[in-house]
């Protein structure tokens, strides 16, 4: 029986899934093609299909009672796009995306100097 491998980054997941299926693919190939269905023209690819699922009025009762975080294996751009899109930047006091750590989730290794 074959181990089974964990994915925590669409691309690698993405990557292992076409050479499966499909044939051999480098994985900044997979990468770009990944991207561009994301962004689509002119942000009108799946970005602009995503929804923010917490309602902001408990989002704000939320931050007045904690300090909130984010710490995402997203892009700067990708979550920047988000956060003002459904207009939730405000409640989070601090933002780690995958350009902020030197290992990239799941590493616990760099979550220690947030």
């Amino acid at each position: 029986m074959e181990k089974p491998v964990g994915f925590n980054d669409d691309w690698k997941l993405s990557t292992a899934w076409c050479n499966r299926s499909a044939g051999k693919f480098e994985y900044e190939e997979v990468k770009r093609k990944f991207v561009e269905f994301y962004w689509g023209d002119e942000g009108s690819g799946n970005v602009s299909r995503e929804k923010w699922l917490l309602p902001r009025a408990q989002l704000a009762r939320l931050a007045k009672r904690a300090e909130l975080s984010i710490f995402t294996g997203r892009t700067r751009k990708e979550l920047d796009h988000t956060l003002e899109r459904c207009r939730v930047r405000a409640y989070f006091k601090t933002i780690v995306t995958v350009e902020d750590v030197t290992h990239p989730k799941p590493s616990p290794k760099d979550c220690s100097k947030f």
